[in-house]
């Protein structure tokens, strides 16, 4: 397992030409959003242990705001949709 200022020098080697946001999210936001427990990273490598890409899962609530729909569901329901999240896929690799 890295220390966490090895882990910031190899995130801060990410290049992805293609895309400036990504690479800002993985150089400067990833850390702290896998801290506040927003979203977790994981990161790809090849054989010679070069960091290739990452994917990051993050948690984001579902939210039903349509009166009409939600008037028609039953309680239960609502309380399981109430605690279901969905997953965002973000993939980039260095180029």
């Amino acid at each position: 397992m890295l220390s966490e200022d090895c882990l910031k020098e190899l995130l801060c080697s990410f290049a992805c030409p293609l895309n400036s946001d990504i690479e800002n999210f993985i150089r400067f936001k990833c850390l702290s959003f896998a801290r506040q427990k927003l979203s977790v990273s994981h990161l790809v490598f090849d054989e010679m242990e070069n960091l290739l890409g990452f994917f990051t899962l993050a948690n984001k609530p579902c939210l039903i705001r349509n009166d009409t729909v939600t008037s028609e569901l039953s309680n239960t329901l609502k309380k399981k949709l109430d605690r279901f999240t969905a997953c965002l896929l973000t993939y980039c690799a260095n180029l």
